[in-house]
């Protein structure tokens, strides 16, 4: 007997329903990754912009740090902590920034 699995298997792999919804899952989350790396991408800038405006707030510089280490920014993410070092930190953090520093220096080839 004739297994009938096999032509079930191929007739659902050709469904044009679940093309079509797998086709628009794709588009959706082509879009979705775009807006993200944007609204990424502004949240970097306006971080960079706060810390202009207010250098010596350290708050501020390690959010951008952390964002831009996150975002794999890894240029942004070095100077900002290397920045974070001028300041007075307690050796642990400053211990913890410096192998961090290390460790994007690597990934990034410098």
């Amino acid at each position: 007997m004739p297994s009938s699995t096999g032509k079930f298997g191929q007739a659902l792999g050709q469904d044009p329903i679940a093309a079509a919804l797998s086709g628009k899952a794709s588009a959706q989350l082509q879009e979705a990754s775009a807006k993200y790396q944007t609204a990424a991408t502004q949240a970097i800038q306006t971080y960079q912009q706060i810390v202009k405006l207010r250098p010596s707030d350290q708050q501020v510089l390690f959010s951008l740090a952390q964002a831009a280490d996150t975002l794999r920014q890894l240029p942004v993410a070095i100077g900002a902590y290397k920045k974070l070092l001028k300041f007075k930190l307690d050796p642990a953090t400053a211990a913890q920034i410096r192998a961090r520093i290390k460790t994007l220096q690597q990934s990034s080839g410098g």
